[in-house]
């Protein structure tokens, strides 16, 4: 059992039958084995920036790479959490429905289902097509990849900004497990933990990966007596690995997500709607509502399909991807007590696609890689802005939208080195 660790919000505990500390970022410095000039040096982080696995000191490319054991010692737990770790990333989110991802300030706020943003995100290189499905909870991953600047030619959609990559860890010969537990005010508590082994020595093994995150609200309504802008959030991860040889490669991944919290409550700072409504609150932690049970339901479940075959010349690989997300929004948009404004939204959308491609797998100076790629997208939206009883005339906004996206690519990219320095 590991040690017990007090922090400012709470207390840690870990429990795991081993302590990941290998990892770092890139740019860290860590101790090699004691030797008798005790030497440092450098730690070479491996990233896949580029589609095929490099040194990150080679990648030609702008890329922050964080490694897994990095991510959870600095407490990231959501993709909001890296902004402050990344120069250059400028990520928020006002609500599930609406993260704001920009990249040297090259990205997008809309989030209508009829849009998608300019920083693409991948979870093990499955393209997550929709806003509203790209905040989800980080846990047990190798690493994590933020790529600056245009990534057309080898991501491809929307990624004019640039492009986060999220790779989980994978299950291999090793049986092993760990749990943590956190806990702090406002009886906020996150549980994870993994269990990974073999099931056939060298050829099948499998993962279950799992966090939780619940929290209570720390908005008082005044009104109600509701605790808002709470936090209830599952995740679950499972993955089967196939190695029948040293070659061949496959791995079936499924994830599932579930958030059933408040909404986004604001509190008035400044006017009153001509004395209509209260001002300032003089709590900073209350306010009064019209809509005390205004919701965030969003269910997001991915099945993906990866095979790998790797020869003496060229690595070929297959992956196949499917994504379904729903989503039930309300939101009382003015925070205040009065019927002024009211926003209903309800999202269902579906993604498969299939991409392929081949990659050089020698020592040449000429490198390469080509492949091509598919999308369809299915999408229904309905919105509702609800201008209340005040306004009278004056009709609610109805939209209904439906969305239908067929993509076809094919891409390609060669270098040749000029210098083996």
């Amino acid at each position: 059992m590991g040690g017990l660790s007090a922090r400012v919000t709470g207390l840690n505990f870990y429990l795991g039958s081993t302590i990941l500390t290998a990892g770092a970022l890139g740019l860290s410095v860590q101790a090699q084995e004691a030797s008798p000039d005790d030497t440092w040096a450098l730690e070479e982080v491996i990233v896949t920036a580029q589609r095929r696995e490099e040194s990150l000191n080679k990648v030609p490319i702008a890329v922050t790479a964080f490694s897994g054991d990095m991510l959870e010692k600095t407490s990231v737990t959501e993709l909001t959490d890296i902004a402050g770790l990344t120069p250059g990333l400028y990520l928020s989110s006002y609500s599930t429905l609406s993260p704001q991802i920009f990249i040297r300030g090259i990205g997008s706020n809309d989030d209508g289902i009829t849009a998608e943003g300019a920083v693409g995100v991948y979870l093990d290189d499955i393209y997550v097509g929709r806003a509203s499905s790209a905040l989800f909870d980080l846990f047990d991953l190798e690493r994590l990849e933020v790529l600056k600047g245009p990534q057309g030619t080898l991501y491809g959609r929307n990624t004019n900004g640039g492009a986060i990559n999220i790779i989980t860890r994978k299950p291999d010969n090793e049986t092993t497990g760990a749990f943590k537990a956190t806990y702090g005010n406002y009886d906020a508590l996150q549980l994870q933990g993994f269990v990974s082994a073999p099931f056939i020595e060298d050829r099948l093994y499998g993962k279950v990966s799992v966090s939780l995150k619940k929290r209570d609200g720390w908005t008082t309504d005044s009104i109600s007596g509701n605790k808002v802008n709470d936090e209830d959030s599952l995740s679950l991860r499972g993955q089967l690995r196939f190695t029948p040889t040293d070659m061949l490669d496959a791995i079936v991944s499924m994830d599932y997500s579930r958030d059933r919290t408040t909404s986004s409550y604001k509190e008035v700072v400044f006017g009153s709607f001509f004395g209509f409504a209260p001002a300032e609150s003089p709590d900073r932690f209350e306010g009064a509502y019209d809509l005390p049970d205004a919701k965030t339901d969003r269910n997001i479940l991915g099945l993906s399909a990866k095979v790998t075959l790797d020869t003496d010349a060229v690595i070929y690989t297959s992956i196949t991807g499917y994504r379904t997300m729903d989503l039930e929004y309300t939101e009382d948009y003015d925070s205040t007590p009065l019927p002024l404004v009211g926003l209903e939204t309800t999202q269902d959308t579906k993604q498969f696609t299939q991409e392929l491609r081949a990659a050089s797998n020698t020592d040449s100076p000429l490198q390469w890689i080509a492949g091509l790629f598919y999308l369809h997208d299915t999408g229904e939206a309905f919105d509702l802005i609800d201008l209340g009883e005040l306004y009278v005339g004056f009709p609610d906004e109805v939209t209904n939208s439906d969305t239908l996206t067929n993509s076809y690519a094919a891409f390609g990219e060669a270098s040749y080195r000029l210098s083996d320095k």
